[in-house]
C-alpha cells in the first residue's frame, strides 16, 4: 500500500467502502477496520481531514451496525466527550 496516504484521499476511501460491505457481513470485522481512524488526530496533519471524513461518511451511513458507529462516533467527539457515547448520552 505504497500510495494509501496519497493527497487524493482514494486509501482512505477505499477503507470506508471495506468497512461499510464488511458491516452488513460481519459487523466484528467493520469495527476492527475502522478502530484506527477513530484515532484519526494521532495522524500525520495531512490526513487529519480526510480521515475525519472517513468517520463523518461513515456514520451518516444508514443501517450501521451499533459497533461501528460507537467507534466512529467516539472518534469524531473529544475524548472528554466521548464516555457520554458510551453511556448513551449525546452531548448538547
Amino acid at each position: 500500500m505504497v500510495n494509501f496516504y496519497a493527497k487524493d484521499g482514494l486509501g482512505y476511501t477505499l477503507v470506508g467502502e471495506l468497512v461499510l460491505q464488511h458491516n452488513k457481513l460481519d459487523p466484528y470485522a467493520a469495527t476492527q477496520d475502522i478502530k484506527p481512524f477513530s484515532k484519526w488526530s494521532w495522524f500525520p496533519e495531512r490526513s487529519q481531514g480526510t480521515a475525519k471524513a472517513l468517520l463523518q461518511r461513515i456514520i451518516s451511513t444508514s443501517g450501521l451496525s451499533n459497533s461501528v458507529c460507537e467507534i466512529a462516533a467516539k472518534g469524531l467527539v473529544p475524548k472528554s466527550q466521548a464516555l457520554q457515547y458510551v453511556w448513551g448520552e449525546v452531548p448538547g
